[in-house]
């Protein structure tokens, strides 16, 4: 987490690249003075237990979730809540793949149907009796 920017690089300089994307993002305005006073309280990482750097969430989720009193809550659950508020709220998808480090195709594929503008343009037209009418004809 680097405060002077105001960015939070989800994959550590040690880390090697994987095909899951983690990318640096900005820090969203609510959450940095809560970042910066779990600094001043001596909180060395953005994630720990004790103290102590959380090595990985494989290895302490469960402890991660009986701190927070979240036993039946996995990693995809919150990621898929997250990106499907960002959606309802009406985040360009353009933003929200970068921030989240989901592919364009995945937002559409399993997201866009929350999004307030989903099929929008489509509903306008036919509210505006635009859609021509066809009728079936039969062969004979």
């Amino acid at each position: 987490m680097d405060f002077r920017t105001a960015k939070l690089h989800r994959k550590g300089n040690a880390q090697k690249q994987t095909k899951k994307n983690a990318p640096t993002v900005p820090i969203p305005e609510r959450l940095l003075p809560h970042f910066e006073r779990w600094q001043k309280n001596g909180a060395k990482w953005v994630v720990e237990i004790e103290g102590h750097r959380v090595g990985g969430i494989k290895n302490d989720w469960e402890t991660i979730r009986e701190i927070a009193g979240m036993p039946e809550v996995t990693p995809q659950t919150l990621r898929h809540t997250a990106i499907t508020w960002a959606m309802q709220g009406g985040a360009n998808v353009w933003h929200e793949s970068g921030f989240f480090g989901v592919t364009m195709d995945t937002l559409e594929k399993y997201y866009a149907h929350h999004h307030p503008d989903y099929v929008k343009t489509a509903v306008n037209v036919a509210n505006n009796g635009q859609i021509i009418n066809v009728q079936r004809t039969r062969q004979r």
